[in-house]
């Protein structure tokens, strides 16, 4: 299992349950790879830096988890055909430095 961390935006056009059943999606596709969820936040609606297909905002979403590395090539693929995700991008966390011990 590695450590990940994925940031997604939604359609700004969807409603507050359209996000609440695409976050569970995306939580339920991780546990069900074996991986699970450790820390999410729901960033709300923001806007976006430069316009993307018309749109001016998106709904932001941020979760931390850790999955299998061989889910993550899937994972990146089902976001992709999203309808409601239009943009995502998952990052691998990297462990704390080990601090070298004196001789």
């Amino acid at each position: 299992m590695r450590d990940y961390e994925i940031m997604y935006i939604m359609n700004p056009n969807s409603s507050e349950e359209i996000y609440t059943k695409t976050n569970k999606k995306v939580e339920d596709l991780i546990a069900n790879s074996g991986g699970s969820v450790t820390f999410t936040d729901a960033m709300g609606m923001r806007d976006l830096a430069t316009e993307f297909n018309k749109l001016r905002q998106g709904y932001y979403m941020r979760l931390e988890f850790s999955a299998p590395a061989d889910f993550i090539a899937q994972f990146n693929d089902k976001l992709r055909i999203d309808e409601v995700v239009f943009r995502h991008l998952i990052t691998s966390r990297e462990a704390e430095p080990v601090k070298a011990g004196s001789d």
